[in-house]
């Protein structure tokens, strides 16, 4: 319902060569509650009016000196699209092909001289009332469009962000003793990046991008990093396969974040002087980021200890990268790394840690080459839509329930794919006939418990591999291994994020899409 007082708000310009038809027109609209009434009676003026006053509905006579009322309506018509406004004519003619002319040039409304002051304003507020609406329905498709839009670049850089920092995460568990090298060298990059004048956009895309520029690594055998003695030849071909690996391993996006992030992975050893690998490649044939984590992996390997050898200091590292300007490295790029060194040497001895990393790794893992076709066949099933996806939501709190239903909808799943069930009798009856992809379940509720509901489920062979998350503030480890025996597939604490959530939600329908309840 368009709002009256807005109505009576819009602009409206009147041009006619009739002070009487204009003092006449401004009155009964005025009585009427108009409060923005602008009139011209120098047609010739009606360009200006126009641009000056921004009328939204325009009351043009059509018996005129030059331009008359035909020839402003042409002129009208050839505005863009945003300044196109309807026009209600001002007449005294009755023949129909003067109206049909009218109509043809762009009028949608005429008004009759003399005029009937009722008339006027039930047609000029209707006309209103319509352009309203048709702006307001033209700005939520606007909005929408924007909305979605941003939901979409959001969703895409989030999920991209994930692939990154699960990779990135990865290589930090098998490298734990130096873990913090893949912060670190994405802060330098940055830096750099930010020194040379790039976008602030193209900037962060790096600092994402370069946190993975090693992670063919863990392809390499552990004891190679960790002999203190010179390679032979053949570990040392098997470390220079991981910038291939890393490269294959990122492949599995087609988006600019993980192409450069891909090129980052592949060329970060490649010299300036054309002397690196793997391709051997030279100059600016080498990626600009690539260029740029080159010569902060270089600072940050000089100022880390190495089983065969010990740290340099920040000053040492600087000179001797420095001194391969023009050969290992880019030199503007070592001269943007020169200005920035006093913020990249005080990162280079800040602690990195980072919480959410896990450190419960074996030193001494050695990385399998099949996990390469797994990764990048699991990849895309992690980045499925949830559009067409059935939810199952089994709590007893109406509140639980709605916001599980609305972490859901962020996630992508269609409201008309979520259902509810307030109990485990009534989610079992609600599994009959439908053929759900999810079930999140509460363990403690009334009459029947999750526990007991997922032993139902379990019991129907067609719900075998029916992924079911189960959702408690219970910690007692042996009631969690309890709930995984029985068949959840996931299991997950009270209280949660979103992220958490759907970090199981990906987990267990990646687990089912294999065969593995």
């Amino acid at each position: 319902m368009v709002n009256e007082a807005k109505i009576l708000s819009s602009r409206i310009l009147i041009v006619d060569d009739e002070a009487p038809n204009i003092l006449l027109l401004k009155k009964t609209l005025a009585n009427a509650g108009f409060v923005n009434v602008h009139a011209e009676r120098n047609s010739k003026k009606f360009t200006k009016a126009f641009d000056q006053f921004k009328p939204d509905l325009l009351l043009l006579d059509l018996r005129m000196p030059e331009p008359d009322g035909f020839q402003i309506m042409k002129e009208i018509l050839e505005y863009p699209q945003d300044r196109q406004i309807p026009i209600m004519v001002l007449t005294a003619e009755s023949e129909s092909h003067i109206r049909l002319r009218a109509l043809n040039e762009g009028a949608i409304d005429f008004l009759s001289k003399p005029f009937d002051y009722s008339e006027v304003i039930l047609r000029v507020k209707n006309i209103l009332k319509f352009t309203c609406k048709t702006v307001e329905s033209a700005n939520n498709e606007k909005e929408k469009k924007q909305y979605m839009a941003r939901k979409l670049s959001r969703k895409s850089h989030d999920v991209e962000l994930d692939v990154l920092q699960g990779l990135c995460r990865a290589n930090r568990v098998h490298f734990k003793e130096n873990r913090d090298n893949f912060l670190r060298v994405s802060h330098f990059a940055y830096l750099i990046a930010k020194n040379i004048g790039l976008s602030a956009e193209r900037c962060n895309q790096i600092k994402l991008a370069s946190s993975t520029y090693d992670i063919g690594k863990i392809g390499v055998p552990r004891p190679i990093f960790d002999k203190p003695g010179p390679l032979t030849p053949v570990e040392w071909k098997a470390v220079r396969t991981h910038p291939v690996l890393g490269a294959e391993l990122l492949s599995g996006l087609d988006t600019p974040l993980m192409r450069m992030a891909q090129s980052i992975a592949l060329e970060h050893h490649e010299n300036w002087d054309g002397t690196g690998y793997p391709e051997g490649l030279r100059g600016e044939s080498i990626q600009l980021e690539a260029r740029i984590v080159c010569i902060c992996d270089a600072f940050d390997a000089m100022t880390s200890p190495r089983p065969y050898r010990p740290r340099l200091s920040a000053e040492e590292a600087l000179a001797k990268i420095k001194e391969s300007s023009g050969a290992m490295f880019d030199p503007q790029l070592v001269g943007a790394f020169e200005k920035e060194f006093p913020k990249i040497s005080q990162i280079n001895h800040e602690d990195c840690n980072d919480p959410e990393i896990d450190s419960q790794s074996e030193s001494d893992y050695v990385f399998d080459d099949r996990i390469i076709p797994k990764l990048k066949k699991t990849v895309p099933l992690l980045l499925k839509s949830h559009e067409n996806d059935k939810l199952l939501i089994v709590d007893d709190i109406q509140t639980m329930r709605s916001a599980y239903r609305m972490i859901a909808r962020q996630l992508g799943f269609a409201n008309e794919n979520i259902v509810e069930a307030a109990s485990g009798t009534q989610a079992l009856k609600k599994l009959e006939g439908r053929n759900f992809d999810l079930v999140i379940t509460d363990l403690y509720m009334p009459y029947m418990t999750g526990l007991e509901l997922i032993q139902n489920v379990r019991a129907n062979p067609e719900f075998v591999s029916l992924p079911i998350i189960v959702v408690s503030e219970e910690d007692r480890r042996d009631v969690i291994l309890n709930i995984i025996q029985c068949g959840a597939s996931q299991y997950l604490l009270k209280p949660f994020t979103g992220y958490q959530l759907e970090e199981k939600i990906n987990q267990a329908m990646l687990r089912s899409q294999q065969g593995v309840c």
